[in-house]
């Protein structure tokens, strides 16, 4: 039985079940504790280009698209009108699993050219972005084994991989990434992707911080990770002020001081990023967890779970000044648990989907 559709579905499925949330907000201002990071911790790498992908023949309609008898889990999208592309992660086993990618070239109407990346061992969670128009980026998790950052470039139906192995350099189990995409600049400079991994570079180890890794400003192929040493992350989420060029990565991350997972939020320059670089904590006496980001014209949402209330409800919060200071609104609580939160803009409007009971669910 399969856990789930492709993306393309979820959203057919979201607007059927679209629901009037109750929305509670606070008036509290929240004043982060901010680390600006003068001390740089990031290291350079070469790209290795991958297997081509395989690439079958397949036409769906835009109801289902997944049709394997494998479990079919995690989906992910991206779209330009007329163009749009949809991943999700083919499970044929707990250690075989397979990214593949459906595209469609007329508004979704239609979606063929099953593109299957099967390298050894399991791929999963994919994560897309439009770099532009017809252009797309994308990166998924290696194979546990595998210190590798994944990068896919489609244009139309050509895919291009590149992998950057980290390994030799004291890195591992680098846990789900997610990109996010920006054209302003050079050709080769697709964005940013935030992960969390560990590592034991230079010589000290540390378990489950915060990462971003970003292109080479000059040199094509060639790519930077920087790190924070905030152990004890759990997920990473990315967005791209594409107005102020400026990259925001947030993390749930266990802060000792107040004994649950707060947010952090990493900004830095898309333009320069070896010159501008903030930490902001957002110390809270809840736990909040499994955050999703977006950023634009110096305002910052983040949805994220939040177990204030005792059980799991959806929070947001959000700055109007870049991260100077937030504030925090409920978007949906109930006796439910409200789950798994993905925050989406589109013509300034925010959308936030959800899971509540088994069923998907939009709030905006």
């Amino acid at each position: 039985m399969r856990k789930c559709l492709v993306a393309v579905m979820m959203l057919v499925l979201v607007m059927a079940t679209v629901s009037s949330m109750n929305i509670k907000s606070d008036n509290e201002v929240i004043i982060p504790i901010i680390h600006h990071i003068e001390e740089q911790h990031e290291i350079c790498a070469k790209g290795i280009k991958a297997t081509p992908p395989i690439t079958k023949s397949n036409f769906f309609n835009d109801v289902e698209i997944a049709t394997s008898p494998y479990d079919e889990v995690h989906p992910s999208v991206a779209g330009a009108p007329p163009f749009y592309i949809a991943a999700y992660t083919c499970a044929m086993a707990d250690n075989d699993k397979d990214i593949c990618v459906a595209v469609s070239m007329d508004n979704g109407s239609t979606f063929g050219n099953l593109i299957t990346f099967d390298y050894d061992g399991e791929q999963d969670y994919p994560s897309l972005d439009c770099w532009e128009e017809n252009i797309f980026y994308g990166t998924f998790r290696a194979d546990p084994s595998k210190a590798y950052v994944y990068l896919v470039k489609m244009s139309g139906l050509h895919s291009e991989v590149t992998y950057w192995n980290w390994g030799p350099l004291g890195w591992y189990d680098i846990k789900e990434p997610e990109i996010a995409c920006h054209n302003s600049k050079n050709p080769w400079e697709y964005g940013v992707i935030a992960f969390v991994a560990s590592t034991t570079y230079p010589g000290q180890r540390w378990d489950n911080i915060p990462h971003m890794m970003f292109a080479d400003p000059v040199e094509p192929n060639t790519a930077w990770i920087s790190w924070a040493y905030y152990s004890g992350a759990l997920h990473a989420t990315a967005d791209i002020d594409k107005t102020f060029n400026m990259m925001y990565c947030a993390y749930d991350w266990y802060n000792t001081n107040t004994g649950k997972y707060n947010i952090i939020v990493w900004k830095r320059s898309f333009t320069d990023p070896f010159t501008y670089e903030y930490i902001y904590l957002i110390p809270r006496y809840y736990n909040a967890i499994c955050p999703s980001i977006v950023a634009e014209g110096n305002k910052i949402a983040i949805v994220c779970q939040s177990d204030e209330n005792g059980n799991q409800d959806i929070i947001c919060l959000y700055s109007a000044n870049g991260g100077a200071t937030w504030k925090k609104s409920f978007v949906v609580y109930t006796q439910d648990n409200e789950m798994y939160p993905k925050i989406v803009m589109h013509n300034e409007k925010l959308a936030c989907f959800f899971v509540s009971n088994g069923n998907l669910y939009c709030s905006y």
